[in-house]
């Protein structure tokens, strides 16, 4: 629930909000809110609504992610701008204001910035983020080496409401979600094993020894490790 919380807010983007709020404020204070303000924030409280209980809504689960509420900051923009204009007339009219007010427009931005390069930061930066980005990298590019079509075989392709098969082989079963695409194939969807259809590889953080599936390859990936385990028949 913590985790669900926290993209909620940071959905929501923090520093523009507050400017929403002080907008808001400015405009119902000077009697100038008008009906397409209220359009305005009405469909950004139905789409923040909808955006972050529509898996909620359709898994059961409390889980979202903060990119799918950033779709909706323009429609509070305009009464985000409002609040910035209210705080800059207010700051302009000594030099120690300007200056105060370029230093929070220039936070601001850092702020964003930051904000935008941050999940791309991580996957190069000691961490787990890092870890399991070269733990893919490994996984998929063994995968591919390893990997033969078998001749004359059809793609096998299968749907259940939104979760589908593409056709693309080999299939990979691993937590590293990236690495069947990475390796040309997919990753394994987990309906397929109700319709019997095997993976073709299994990547996992520890050796697993599964019927119809070779002893598990050992391969380090920087400063971790992983193991893929090849099912047997699946090259010619």
């Amino acid at each position: 629930m913590s985790d669900f919380l926290v993209s909620i807010l940071k959905g929501l983007y923090p520093p523009f909000l507050f400017f929403l709020v002080w907008g808001a404020a400015v405009r119902i204070r000077a009697r100038r809110w008008s009906r397409f303000d209220t359009l305005l924030a009405g469909a950004f409280l139905v789409f923040a609504f909808l955006a972050s209980f529509q898996v909620r809504l359709f898994y059961g689960i409390f889980q979202t992610s903060r990119r799918y509420l950033w779709i909706g900051i323009p429609l509070y923009l305009p009464l985000a701008a409002c609040g910035i204009a209210d705080l800059r007339d207010r700051l302009k009219k000594s030099l120690a204001g300007r200056i105060a007010f370029g230093l929070l427009l220039a936070a601001l931005a850092v702020w964003a910035a930051v904000s935008f390069y941050t999940p791309v930061l991580r996957e190069y930066l000691p961490g787990k983020k890092r870890d399991r980005r070269l733990a893919t990298l490994a996984a998929a590019e063994w995968i591919r080496r390893d990997w033969k079509t078998r001749a004359g075989t059809p793609a096998v392709t299968e749907m259940k409401c939104d979760r589908y098969q593409s056709g693309r082989r080999p299939l990979v079963k691993s937590d590293l979600i990236r690495t069947g695409y990475l390796c040309g194939g997919q990753n394994y969807p987990e309906f397929l094993r109700g319709r019997r259809i095997p993976p073709d590889y299994i990547v996992s953080a520890v050796p697993i020894r599964e019927k119809g599936y070779l002893p598990p390859v050992h391969l380090t990936a920087g400063p971790g490790f992983v193991y893929i385990s090849r099912r047997e028949g699946t090259r010619p």
